[in-house]
Protein backbone atom coordinates (compact mmCIF):
# COMPACT_ATOMS: atom_id res chain seq x y z
CA UNK A 1 0.00 0.00 0.00
CA UNK A 2 2.89 2.27 0.87
CA UNK A 3 4.59 1.41 -2.31
CA UNK A 4 1.89 2.09 -4.45
CA UNK A 5 1.20 5.62 -2.76
CA UNK A 6 4.85 6.38 -4.26
CA UNK A 7 4.36 5.13 -7.23
CA UNK A 8 1.31 7.45 -7.59
CA UNK A 9 3.02 10.41 -5.78
CA UNK A 10 2.75 12.85 -8.81
CA UNK A 11 -1.14 12.40 -8.92
CA UNK A 12 -2.93 15.07 -7.40
CA UNK A 13 -5.27 14.20 -4.32
CA UNK A 14 -4.30 10.64 -4.65
CA UNK A 15 -4.97 8.30 -1.49
CA UNK A 16 -5.19 4.93 0.31
CA UNK A 17 -7.29 3.14 3.59
CA UNK A 18 -6.34 0.41 5.38
CA UNK A 19 -9.57 -0.49 7.73
CA UNK A 20 -8.99 -2.92 10.38
CA UNK A 21 -10.40 -4.10 13.53
CA UNK A 22 -10.38 -2.39 16.33
CA UNK A 23 -9.09 -4.87 18.89
CA UNK A 24 -5.75 -5.12 16.32
CA UNK A 25 -5.64 -1.68 15.78
CA UNK A 26 -5.16 -1.28 19.77
CA UNK A 27 -2.98 -4.46 20.07
CA UNK A 28 -0.49 -3.16 17.22
CA UNK A 29 -0.48 0.57 18.45
CA UNK A 30 -0.42 3.94 15.69
CA UNK A 31 3.33 3.43 15.84
CA UNK A 32 3.39 -0.27 14.27
CA UNK A 33 2.02 1.03 10.71
CA UNK A 34 4.53 4.03 10.98
CA UNK A 35 7.38 1.28 11.15
CA UNK A 36 6.25 -0.53 8.05
CA UNK A 37 6.07 2.64 6.11
CA UNK A 38 9.77 3.04 6.75
CA UNK A 39 10.40 -0.59 6.65
CA UNK A 40 9.45 0.29 2.84
CA UNK A 41 11.85 3.50 2.74
CA UNK A 42 14.75 1.50 4.04
CA UNK A 43 13.82 -1.27 1.15
CA UNK A 44 13.43 0.92 -1.37
CA UNK A 45 17.07 3.14 -1.23
CA UNK A 46 15.70 4.71 -4.28
CA UNK A 47 13.08 6.68 -2.25
CA UNK A 48 15.91 8.72 -0.85
CA UNK A 49 13.50 11.31 -1.21
CA UNK A 50 11.08 10.44 1.52
CA UNK A 51 13.80 10.55 4.14
CA UNK A 52 15.06 13.93 3.08
CA UNK A 53 13.15 17.75 3.28
CA UNK A 54 10.34 17.47 4.88
CA UNK A 55 9.72 14.83 6.81
CA UNK A 56 7.52 12.66 7.16
CA UNK A 57 6.29 13.23 3.56
CA UNK A 58 3.28 11.38 4.17
CA UNK A 59 0.40 11.86 6.26
CA UNK A 60 -2.49 9.79 7.27
CA UNK A 61 -6.16 10.67 9.42
CA UNK A 62 -7.67 8.35 11.20
CA UNK A 63 -11.34 7.35 11.55
CA UNK A 64 -12.39 4.97 14.34
CA UNK A 65 -16.24 2.95 15.04
CA UNK A 66 -17.40 0.64 17.47
CA UNK A 67 -15.62 -2.16 15.70
CA UNK A 68 -13.12 -0.84 13.29
CA UNK A 69 -10.17 1.62 12.10
CA UNK A 70 -9.77 3.01 8.94
CA UNK A 71 -6.73 4.94 8.41
CA UNK A 72 -6.14 7.32 5.07
CA UNK A 73 -2.47 7.67 4.00
CA UNK A 74 -1.60 10.50 1.79
CA UNK A 75 1.88 11.77 0.70
CA UNK A 76 3.02 15.51 0.48
CA UNK A 77 3.04 17.11 -2.58
CA UNK A 78 6.59 16.43 -4.18
CA UNK A 79 8.94 19.49 -4.19
CA UNK A 80 9.92 21.10 -7.38
CA UNK A 81 12.78 18.95 -8.95
CA UNK A 82 11.95 16.04 -7.18
CA UNK A 83 11.42 14.16 -10.58
CA UNK A 84 15.02 15.49 -12.17
CA UNK A 85 16.92 14.18 -8.70
CA UNK A 86 15.53 10.59 -9.05
CA UNK A 87 16.14 10.76 -13.01
CA UNK A 88 19.60 11.53 -11.95
CA UNK A 89 20.00 8.96 -9.09
CA UNK A 90 19.04 6.54 -11.33
CA UNK A 91 21.04 7.44 -14.31
CA UNK A 92 24.00 7.42 -11.73
CA UNK A 93 23.46 3.66 -10.43
CA UNK A 94 23.06 2.42 -13.99
CA UNK A 95 26.36 4.66 -14.76
CA UNK A 96 27.88 2.81 -11.58
CA UNK A 97 26.76 -0.78 -12.88
CA UNK A 98 27.52 -0.47 -16.52
CA UNK A 99 31.54 -0.88 -15.12
CA UNK A 100 30.86 -4.44 -13.59
CA UNK A 101 30.35 -7.68 -15.78
CA UNK A 102 26.61 -8.71 -14.33
CA UNK A 103 27.07 -11.89 -15.68
CA UNK A 104 30.08 -13.11 -13.25
CA UNK A 105 29.02 -14.86 -10.27
CA UNK A 106 27.27 -13.34 -7.40
CA UNK A 107 29.96 -13.03 -5.18
CA UNK A 108 32.81 -11.55 -7.95
CA UNK A 109 29.57 -8.93 -8.37
CA UNK A 110 29.17 -8.10 -5.16
CA UNK A 111 33.05 -7.31 -4.47
CA UNK A 112 33.28 -5.47 -7.40
CA UNK A 113 30.18 -3.63 -6.13
CA UNK A 114 32.39 -2.91 -2.69
CA UNK A 115 35.52 -1.91 -3.62
CA UNK A 116 34.03 0.38 -6.93
CA UNK A 117 31.67 1.97 -4.16
CA UNK A 118 34.80 2.87 -1.61
CA UNK A 119 36.53 4.29 -3.97
CA UNK A 120 34.11 6.45 -5.70
CA UNK A 121 32.12 7.97 -1.98
CA UNK A 122 34.38 10.12 0.44
CA UNK A 123 32.84 10.23 4.16
CA UNK A 124 31.48 13.46 5.23
CA UNK A 125 32.78 14.83 8.55
CA UNK A 126 30.81 17.54 8.10
CA UNK A 127 27.84 16.13 7.89
CA UNK A 128 29.22 13.83 10.85
CA UNK A 129 29.76 16.51 12.98
CA UNK A 130 25.70 18.06 12.78
CA UNK A 131 22.68 16.79 14.98
CA UNK A 132 21.29 13.42 14.82
CA UNK A 133 18.23 15.15 13.43
CA UNK A 134 20.20 16.87 10.80
CA UNK A 135 21.87 14.24 10.06
CA UNK A 136 19.13 11.71 9.48
CA UNK A 137 17.41 14.31 6.71
CA UNK A 138 20.42 14.94 4.99
CA UNK A 139 21.21 13.64 1.46
CA UNK A 140 24.53 12.26 2.63
CA UNK A 141 22.31 9.85 5.02
CA UNK A 142 20.67 8.34 1.71
CA UNK A 143 22.01 6.85 -1.64
CA UNK A 144 21.58 9.72 -3.38
CA UNK A 145 24.67 11.58 -1.42
CA UNK A 146 26.66 8.69 -1.85
CA UNK A 147 25.60 7.93 -5.47
CA UNK A 148 24.99 11.54 -6.74
CA UNK A 149 25.80 14.51 -4.29
CA UNK A 150 24.93 15.77 -0.76
CA UNK A 151 23.18 18.72 0.43
CA UNK A 152 25.64 21.21 -0.78
CA UNK A 153 26.19 19.73 -4.00
CA UNK A 154 29.71 17.57 -3.16
CA UNK A 155 29.93 14.73 -5.61
CA UNK A 156 29.88 11.29 -3.70
CA UNK A 157 29.73 12.13 0.32
CA UNK A 158 27.99 10.23 2.90
CA UNK A 159 27.72 9.03 6.07
CA UNK A 160 27.24 5.29 6.78
CA UNK A 161 23.46 5.47 5.76
CA UNK A 162 24.69 6.59 2.70
CA UNK A 163 27.36 3.92 2.08
CA UNK A 164 24.77 1.34 3.16
CA UNK A 165 21.70 2.20 1.38
CA UNK A 166 24.16 2.84 -1.67
CA UNK A 167 25.27 -0.37 -1.15
CA UNK A 168 21.91 -2.08 -0.76
CA UNK A 169 20.43 -0.74 -3.84
CA UNK A 170 23.51 -1.71 -6.18
CA UNK A 171 23.12 -5.29 -4.89
CA UNK A 172 19.60 -5.12 -5.26
CA UNK A 173 19.70 -3.85 -9.53
CA UNK A 174 22.15 -7.34 -9.82
CA UNK A 175 19.98 -9.63 -7.98
CA UNK A 176 21.67 -9.44 -4.66
CA UNK A 177 19.68 -9.82 -1.39
CA UNK A 178 21.03 -7.36 0.77
CA UNK A 179 19.52 -5.41 3.90
CA UNK A 180 19.91 -2.23 5.65
CA UNK A 181 21.54 -2.77 9.53
CA UNK A 182 21.58 -0.39 12.14
CA UNK A 183 22.63 -0.54 15.43
CA UNK A 184 26.19 0.93 17.62
CA UNK A 185 29.58 0.09 16.93
CA UNK A 186 33.18 0.40 18.57
CA UNK A 187 35.98 0.70 15.92
CA UNK A 188 37.99 -0.49 19.29
CA UNK A 189 36.56 -2.23 21.26
CA UNK A 190 38.74 -1.06 24.76
CA UNK A 191 38.03 2.70 24.34
CA UNK A 192 34.38 2.74 25.63
CA UNK A 193 33.83 5.93 24.16
CA UNK A 194 34.19 5.46 20.84
CA UNK A 195 30.80 3.15 20.33
CA UNK A 196 27.93 5.32 18.14
CA UNK A 197 25.11 4.73 16.16
CA UNK A 198 26.16 3.08 13.17
CA UNK A 199 24.74 1.66 9.86
CA UNK A 200 26.16 -0.97 7.83
CA UNK A 201 24.91 -4.14 5.40
CA UNK A 202 23.49 -7.56 5.46
CA UNK A 203 23.56 -9.08 2.61
CA UNK A 204 22.97 -12.79 0.92
CA UNK A 205 25.55 -14.84 -1.09
CA UNK A 206 24.74 -18.41 -2.26
CA UNK A 207 22.61 -18.89 0.25
CA UNK A 208 24.56 -17.16 3.60
CA UNK A 209 24.28 -14.12 5.06
CA UNK A 210 27.15 -12.05 5.55
CA UNK A 211 27.78 -8.58 7.25
CA UNK A 212 29.67 -5.78 5.72
CA UNK A 213 30.53 -2.53 6.78
CA UNK A 214 32.02 -0.51 3.48
CA UNK A 215 32.21 2.96 5.72
CA UNK A 216 34.76 1.62 7.65
CA UNK A 217 36.28 -0.67 4.99
CA UNK A 218 37.25 2.82 3.74
CA UNK A 219 39.29 3.89 5.45
CA UNK A 220 40.55 7.15 4.70
CA UNK A 221 44.12 7.21 4.85
CA UNK A 222 44.93 11.44 4.52
CA UNK A 223 42.56 11.78 7.13
CA UNK A 224 43.57 9.13 9.81
CA UNK A 225 47.42 8.91 9.25
CA UNK A 226 49.06 12.62 9.55
CA UNK A 227 52.55 11.75 8.79
CA UNK A 228 53.12 11.55 5.29
CA UNK A 229 56.28 8.98 5.07
CA UNK A 230 53.88 6.58 7.12
CA UNK A 231 51.17 6.99 4.47
CA UNK A 232 53.97 6.37 1.95
CA UNK A 233 55.21 3.23 3.63
CA UNK A 234 51.46 1.98 4.36
CA UNK A 235 50.30 2.58 0.44
CA UNK A 236 53.67 0.60 -0.42
CA UNK A 237 52.39 -2.03 1.21
CA UNK A 238 49.99 -3.71 -1.18
CA UNK A 239 48.61 -7.14 0.78
CA UNK A 240 47.94 -4.97 3.85
CA UNK A 241 46.12 -2.47 2.44
CA UNK A 242 43.79 -4.81 0.90
CA UNK A 243 43.15 -6.41 3.73
CA UNK A 244 42.27 -3.06 5.18
CA UNK A 245 39.84 -2.29 2.77
CA UNK A 246 38.17 -5.87 3.14
CA UNK A 247 38.48 -6.19 6.77
CA UNK A 248 34.60 -5.82 7.41
CA UNK A 249 33.58 -7.33 4.47
CA UNK A 250 31.20 -10.69 4.11
CA UNK A 251 32.10 -10.93 8.10
CA UNK A 252 29.86 -13.43 9.44
CA UNK A 253 27.02 -12.34 11.43
CA UNK A 254 28.19 -13.61 14.96
CA UNK A 255 31.67 -12.94 14.17
CA UNK A 256 30.99 -8.86 13.46
CA UNK A 257 29.11 -8.98 16.59
CA UNK A 258 33.22 -9.38 18.28
CA UNK A 259 35.42 -9.06 15.62
CA UNK A 260 39.03 -9.34 16.66
CA UNK A 261 42.03 -7.90 15.51
CA UNK A 262 44.13 -9.15 12.41
CA UNK A 263 48.06 -9.41 11.88
CA UNK A 264 46.75 -9.03 8.33
CA UNK A 265 46.17 -5.41 8.88
CA UNK A 266 49.33 -4.98 10.26
CA UNK A 267 51.99 -2.41 8.92
CA UNK A 268 55.88 -2.79 9.22
CA UNK A 269 56.38 0.94 9.11
CA UNK A 270 60.08 0.63 10.33
CA UNK A 271 62.00 -2.16 12.58
CA UNK A 272 60.90 -0.42 15.68
CA UNK A 273 57.45 0.93 14.29
CA UNK A 274 54.29 -0.96 13.29
CA UNK A 275 50.43 0.25 12.89
CA UNK A 276 47.50 -1.96 12.74
CA UNK A 277 44.38 0.26 11.82
CA UNK A 278 42.63 -2.04 12.79
CA UNK A 279 41.77 -3.03 16.36
CA UNK A 280 39.52 -5.49 17.92
CA UNK A 281 35.65 -4.44 17.82
CA UNK A 282 31.83 -4.85 17.66
CA UNK A 283 28.97 -4.32 15.69
CA UNK A 284 25.61 -4.48 17.51
CA UNK A 285 22.45 -4.38 15.97
CA UNK A 286 19.56 -2.41 17.38
CA UNK A 287 17.31 -4.72 19.16
CA UNK A 288 14.59 -4.55 21.29
CA UNK A 289 16.66 -6.33 23.83
CA UNK A 290 19.54 -3.94 23.22
CA UNK A 291 17.30 -0.96 23.29
CA UNK A 292 20.15 1.32 22.37
CA UNK A 293 18.75 2.55 19.36
CA UNK A 294 15.23 4.24 18.25
CA UNK A 295 11.82 2.55 17.65
CA UNK A 296 12.22 2.29 14.22
CA UNK A 297 15.41 0.88 13.69
CA UNK A 298 14.82 -2.11 16.44
CA UNK A 299 11.33 -2.41 14.24
CA UNK A 300 13.78 -3.26 10.65
CA UNK A 301 16.27 -4.62 12.90
CA UNK A 302 13.98 -7.44 13.96
CA UNK A 303 12.97 -8.55 10.26
CA UNK A 304 16.53 -9.30 9.04
CA UNK A 305 17.90 -13.06 8.83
Amino acid sequence: MFNDLVIHKNEEGYSKSLTLPLSAYNEKGASYYWNIYYAMCYDHPEYFFLLTGDVPRIQSSTEKSDATVTITYTLKKAPAGEDEMIAEFETSAEAFLSAIDLSASKSQIELAIHDKLIDLVTYDYELNSMSENEKSSALGSTAFGALVFSDDGTPNHAICGGYALAFEYLCQKAGIPCGYVTGIANPDAEDENAAGFHAWNIVNIDGIWYETDLTWDDFDIDYKINNQKVRNEMLSDTASMNSLRHHFYNVEPDKMRSLPESADTLFKITDALTINPRHSSYHLRGTYELNKTDNISMFLNSLLP
